[in-house]
């Protein structure tokens, strides 16, 4: 263990060892973000749709009212394109106002909306 050729070799094997974990890391990562990005535009259009179709909130007098129903309908229909996706109506703070999950599934109340938005002025 003491000579210099042996020296070198453990520290050639640990220098291959920690990049080979770095470039794992760092691919993981870029893969995950990959795979968000290209699962919100694949979604995109299915938000369209949505927004000239389906009546989710009803205006009566000064009143606005959710319909959950619709909401559930279409997290439905969403569910048949893409059993991944799931349908929050949102308030322009990022507040859900409605979902179609139990409420124990719910992990947030709020989301932020700056991705959101970057996102739509994006595309």
């Amino acid at each position: 263990m003491g000579t210099l050729n042996t020296r070198l070799s453990l520290a050639l094997m640990f220098i291959v060892i920690a990049v080979g974990v770095a470039v794992m890391l760092v691919s993981q990562n870029w893969m995950r973000a990959y795979y968000e990005e290209l699962t919100q535009k694949l979604n995109f259009s299915i938000a369209m749709y949505v927004t000239d179709t389906y009546s989710l909130i009803t205006q009566n007098g000064d009143t606005a009212r959710v319909q959950v129903d619709a909401i559930e309908a279409l997290a439905q229909q969403a569910m048949v394109i893409n059993p991944l996706a799931e349908v929050y109506l949102l308030d322009a703070r990022g507040n859900i106002l409605a979902h179609a999950l139990q409420d124990d599934n719910l992990a947030r109340r709020s989301i932020p909306l700056g991705p959101l938005q970057d996102f739509i002025r994006g595309y």
